[in-house]
């Protein structure tokens, strides 16, 4: 697979002006006039905005020849124009719009100011410096030694998807590209002295991003179709910036631009293949293709010959991952690469894709609704129907435990005796398999302990224990509600000095980080009736190694504690758990109908925006609930599943604006083709996934915006550039 560069330009310039001879009377400049800049040249120019297919030039007079891609303006693009010298506006900044000629879209046929106000003026310096940027949206500010800043996002969403099918049926399917990226720069310097008649000043435009155009090639021949979801480029050696702020230097005609240190940096750039206007993920057979276009910050210095890596997202299965050597990448040009053949299957190690300086609430977790309620453990209300292996290998990182206890007490000795806890796996039914919470924690510890082996670090569980009763005599005041409780904070002390379950054990902050539950299990238990019920049983100096949050149905903002369930603890940083949980649909309650439910989901996603944009702490945990059933039975749980599942991609794949999701709960969460991917489970649990590379998390300070190193992933095809 190898690299192939092309030109964004095939004269390398386009003409903002005219520079024919003038005519009749020389008119000097008058401080005071407005500057025109006047229909362009109709010169062969392969500038903005629409790639067209590449093209090989004419041979030069060497018989040389080269590739490029011919780009056309668009009616009403916008450029922004700075001239320090100006006299008017105050900005010294004016906005212009360009109308392509009809005969030659490479070329403008008028070039006029925006907006009711004067355009730049001629002010009393006798050289006036003008600086140019493609879009004129895009700039974020100026400085007088003509410094432009501009911004890359991390997700770059695709316009359209266009397909073409060959003769041999193979479809390519072209992303479209927001090309508002592809930013171009111009730069002249004028003498009024020596301009008559106030004639058009020309602006020579330039490339500026450097671009990496992405094939992803189907599975081999044979294979079972793979559908793709998301595509990641990323830095990983070294600090390689690829988005956020940046700022460019015109002046020198370089285009020489440079990272800003103001925390939105980062070495990541994501791409959703996300189909808005069919609601479907890309799916490739064998010879299809995807093509898209990466647009990175063109530093030189950041690249240069460190390594960048292509991730690409299945629906199906793991990741897919190459790196690339990045000293055959050019800046300020297309650099074309080809990645071998997909392959699917494998276990889905999402996490150790990312930074392990990430914030820990700063994640979204797929999450599986009653993890246990099963048709193979005799639920009476089936909400899931792999086991807890398939649903971690698909993806899947948060469990809920529903549990009762099961025991006796010895109240003259003060201990307990003859305990086991028992993990209640129907929600109705009094049936269940008598497997404890030990055994749970000890397959996810051995889920674990096989991804630390495979050097993935990142991997962890969230288990959340909830609470279903007691079945005992018990015979203290609180009754069964206390046994219960009482019988965590026994259990859970118990375990946690015991290296059999990876129980993660050190008090989890606002600060805590993803690298540091790597490997380990994070307990969050559920208690009711608040301070007046459980959470006066348990001492607040208590240190049980989970977080504690009361449950009421329906959607709530409540205290989350570390350790112990009372709220007089003292010294602890103050957290938040806001979560919508509504298992019945008709129970008024939980969520009185249908649109209720989905008000809670949509409620509780937009909440996560909102406090991420308007706070500068990482307090909050979020957990949004998306399974469930009816009360009545009726529609069944798959017909519901189906529905919610189906509204939530929606609405996450057509939000703007990112944030943290948190624990997202669903029916069926696995991947399997009979089970969660009949219900649209395998594109709710990706798009959970994607999320959490599609903008910049926050992570702790003193650390680099980046993202982790990945391993290769990729079977075949050895390297992706040669």
């Amino acid at each position: 697979m190898k690299l192939k560069i092309f030109s964004m330009f095939a004269a390398s310039l386009l003409m903002l002006g005219s520079c024919s001879e003038k005519e009749i009377a020389e008119v000097p400049v008058q401080t005071g006039d407005e500057i025109h800049f006047g229909p362009s040249t109709p010169d062969k120019v392969d500038t903005r905005t629409i790639y067209d297919t590449p093209q090989e030039s004419e041979p030069d007079e060497e018989g040389n020849t080269y590739w490029y891609f011919p780009v056309y303006w668009e009616q009403d693009d916008e450029i922004a124009v700075y001239c320090p010298q100006a006299s008017q506006p105050a900005s010294q900044l004016v906005d212009y719009k360009i109308t392509p000629d009809t005969d030659n879209p490479a070329t403008s046929a008028a070039v006029t100011k925006i907006g009711d106000g004067a355009g730049l003026q001629w002010g009393s310096s006798d050289e006036h410096r003008f600086y140019g940027f493609y879009p004129a949206k895009a700039v974020l500010g100026t400085e007088t030694d003509g410094r432009i800043k501009g911004n890359i996002p991390v997700e770059q969403k695709v316009v359209r998807w266009d397909s073409k099918t060959a003769d041999d049926g193979t479809i390519t399917y072209n992303g479209v590209p927001d090309t508002d990226l592809a930013y171009m720069f111009a730069y002249t310097s004028v003498k009024k002295s020596e301009l008559v008649n106030n004639s058009d000043i020309p602006l020579k435009f330039k490339p500026l991003v450097t671009i990496l155009e992405i094939i992803v090639n189907g599975p081999a021949e044979n294979s079972s179709p793979i559908q793709v979801s998301n595509i990641n480029v990323t830095g990983v050696s070294g600090n390689v910036a690829l988005a956020g702020n940046f700022e460019c230097l015109i002046s020198d005609q370089s285009g020489t631009c440079t990272p800003l240190e103001d925390g939105t940096v980062t070495n990541r750039i994501s791409i959703s293949c996300y189909d808005n206007d069919k609601k479907e993920f890309i799916t490739l057979k064998h010879g299809d293709k995807i093509n898209v276009k990466a647009f990175i910050i063109p530093n030189e210095a950041s690249i240069g010959t460190r390594q960048i890596s292509i991730t690409v997202s299945t629906v199906n299965g793991g990741a897919k991952t190459k790196t690339l050597q990045t000293d055959e990448i050019v800046a300020h040009k297309v650099n074309r690469v080809s990645l071998p053949a997909l392959t699917s299957g494998g276990t889905n190690y999402w996490l150790s894709n990312l930074d392990p300086n990430i914030y820990l609430s700063e994640l979204s977790l797929p999450g599986s609704k009653m993890s246990f309620s099963t048709t193979g453990n005799d639920g009476t209300e089936k909400f899931q129907t792999q086991s807890l292996e398939t649903q971690f290998m698909d993806g899947v990182r948060a469990f809920v435990v529903q549990t009762k206890t099961n025991t006796t007490y010895d109240r003259s000795g003060g201990n307990w005796t003859d305990y086991t806890y028992n993990v209640r796996y129907a929600t109705v039914n009094e049936k269940y398999t008598g497997s404890t919470l030990e055994s749970i924690l000890s397959k996810l510890k051995t889920l674990l302990d096989e991804a630390q082996s495979k050097n993935k670090k990142n991997e962890f569980a969230f288990v959340q224990i909830t609470y279903d009763g007691a079945t005992s005599n018990y015979d203290l005041n609180g009754g069964a509600e206390r046994y219960w409780i009482e019988g965590i904070e026994y259990e859970l002390n118990k375990l946690k000095n015991n290296n059999t379950y990876n129980i993660y054990t050190d008090q989890i902050t606002p600060d805590t980080k993803l690298g540091d539950v790597g490997g380990k299990i994070v307990l969050k238990v559920n208690f009711n009736n608040g301070q007046t019920g459980m959470g006066q049983y348990i001492d607040p100096t208590a240190t049980i190694p989970a977080l504690f949050s009361t449950w009421t149905k329906g959607m709530d903002d409540v205290a989350l504690y570390w350790g112990s369930p009372n709220e007089n603890q003292t010294g602890r940083p103050e957290m938040h758990w806001y979560y919508s949980e509504a298992t019945h649909i008709g129970n008024p309650n939980e969520a009185s109908d249908l649109a209720t439910k989905k008000n809670q989901i949509s409620t509780v996603f937009q909440e996560s925006v909102d406090k991420y944009i308007n706070g500068t702490g990482h307090n909050y945990w979020f957990m949004n609930d998306i399974g469930g059933c009816y009360l009545s039975g009726s529609p069944t749980i798959p017909t519901l599943t189906a529905d919610l599942n189906n509204y939530a991609v929606q609405l996450l794949q057509e939000r703007t604006q990112n944030a943290s999701l948190g624990i997202v709960l669903l029916n069926y969460a696995d991947k399997q083709a009979g089970s969660g991917a009949l219900y649209q489970s395998d594109w709710l649990i990706q798009t959970i996934i994607d999320n959490n590379f599609k903008f910049a998390l926050r992570k702790a300070s003193g650390t680099t915006n980046n993202a982790a190193a990945s391993d290769a992933s990729y079977t075949s095809g050895g390297s992706v550039i040669k």
